[in-house]
């Protein structure tokens, strides 16, 4: 958990826990505002694509 409740994330949106991401209200419960949370939701998306680009699928 972060200082304001939410799930503590890097700036990608990963958490401590592999594979788990959040964004959002998730991740910070202040401001909750849809425009935050699309942004933030953009950027887990980026993590979580890199981080699928990275991944070895033998």
């Amino acid at each position: 958990m972060n200082g304001f409740g939410g799930i503590a994330t890097n700036e990608w949106g990963k958490s401590t826990v592999p594979g788990v991401y959040a964004a959002g209200d998730a991740a910070y419960v202040m401001p909750s505002q849809l425009i935050y949370a699309a942004a933030d939701g953009s950027k887990a998306a980026v993590g979580i694509n890199m981080e699928l680009t990275e991944e070895d699928f033998v």
